[in-house]
């Protein structure tokens, strides 16, 4: 699933390139979404549509089911820092 990064800190550099995300991603209700990261998080907090939503955390692949469309909010947590995401997504 393609984001935009919104903002981020990094072994103490911090940068928010606060940008729009013209990205939105279309998905059928139910199925699966795929994030890869860059990095292993060692916690992730998700939000669509305004809302939390359960994950599951492999490694660098975050997944979650497709139950609500909306703006994603996506903020990864590593040892160096972190980077918060954000797209969108419209189901059908």
């Amino acid at each position: 699933m393609p984001l935009t990064v919104s903002s981020w800190c990094w072994a103490a550099r911090c940068g928010a390139p606060i940008a729009r995300s013209r990205r939105t991603v279309v998905a059928t209700r139910g199925a699966t979404i795929r994030i890869s990261l860059g990095f292993a998080p060692t916690q992730v907090h998700l939000a669509v549509g305004g809302a939390a939503v359960g994950s599951s955390l492999r490694g660098e692949i975050l997944t979650w089911r497709a139950r609500r469309a909306g703006g994603i909010s996506l903020t990864a947590t590593g040892v160096h820092g972190f980077v918060t995401y954000v797209g969108r997504l419209r189901l059908e």
